[in-house]
């Protein structure tokens, strides 16, 4: 059970009352279904050839990896911090220098 007070526009004294609205009656037109397999096309090739996508791979693998295996010992623990940290560099100054020489094109059939 709930014993926490009443909160909300109901709980007010001056509450106005609510009603319900019928839906809106529509015929789902699917116009996308045609587009996806280019769609999917294009993305696979945006993703095989951007190196971020890469980079966030990188740290979904970093963050699982960390979150299951965490040294317990200080030192280790430290140590442990300190090689996350130069990666992370690394990869901050690799993403700044890619995305300074990159070229911004939009991708077309």
């Amino acid at each position: 059970m709930n014993e926490s007070k009443d909160i909300g526009e109901g709980a007010l004294d001056s509450a106005l009352a609510w009603d319900t609205i019928s839906s809106a009656k529509f015929e789902p037109l699917n116009l996308v279904q045609p587009y996806l397999p280019a769609l999917r096309d294009l993305s696979s090739k945006r993703v095989a050839l951007d190196p971020e996508y890469s980079y966030v791979r990188e740290d979904i693998e970093l963050y699982k990896n960390n979150r299951r295996t965490r040294p317990f010992r200080s030192t280790k623990r430290s140590a442990s911090r300190k090689r996350t940290r130069m990666k992370r560099a690394k990869k901050v100054a690799t993403r700044n220098g890619s995305l300074a020489n990159r070229r911004w094109t939009r991708c077309t059939n």
